[in-house]
């Protein structure tokens, strides 16, 4: 049984995020451009957050985003795509997207779960793990992580940011201009009240 204080906890992490998202939305939907430079901007980052490029993605948004010719404020608003929260999930479905265009098989390769555990808070990559038994350095884990790993997670990555990237920048080329208009009409009734 939860206490009264852990739901309380939970409340008002739920209310934060949705205040989050709405602050963002906010934001998004009020930028002064284009539909099709923000749709743009936003392909932008969401797809440069499904790479596993980590502490990059703030500097490699608004490069994808200019070199399209995107709004660089809607590029970084998405790079958020990829966060404590969802990064769980794109990690696991990218990998899995991966290995599947590369026709891996699970009973041949080392499991999922076990290659996620190897990315642990140092991403696996100790000193210790670099040496063999006798104490050389051995570069094969770096091999290993890259073949069971890194490839994976850049195709399948690639694949869902550009099917994610082009379905919220569609989505986004379509609300922008209807939500202006409304806010045309809005601010054209609120004139015309006495």
């Amino acid at each position: 049984m939860t206490s009264p204080d852990t739901h309380n906890r939970a409340y008002r992490f739920a209310n934060s995020v949705k205040r989050t998202v709405k602050y963002w939305q906010f934001r998004l939907l009020r930028l002064n451009d284009e539909p099709d430079r923000i749709a743009r901007g936003v392909f932008a980052g969401t797809f440069i957050s499904f790479s596993p490029i980590f502490g990059f993605h703030y500097l490699l948004a608004p490069a994808l985003a200019f070199a399209i010719r995107g709004n660089l404020i809607a590029s970084l608003i998405f790079a958020n795509v990829s966060n404590f929260l969802t990064f769980p999930f794109i990690a696991t479905a990218s990998i899995a997207t991966g290995k599947l265009f590369l026709g891996s098989r699970h009973d041949d390769e080392i499991a999922l779960e076990e290659s996620l555990e190897d990315l642990s808070p140092s991403f696996g990559l100790t000193w210790d793990r670099l040496k063999d038994d006798n104490g050389e350095w051995d570069w094969g884990f770096l091999a290993d992580v890259a073949e069971d790993l890194l490839v994976p997670y850049l195709l399948g990555g690639g694949f869902l940011g550009l099917v994610f990237g082009l379905s919220l920048a569609w989505l986004v080329y379509w609300i922008v201009p209807r939500f202006r208009m409304l806010r045309a009409r809005k601010r054209a009734a609120r004139r015309e009240q006495p």
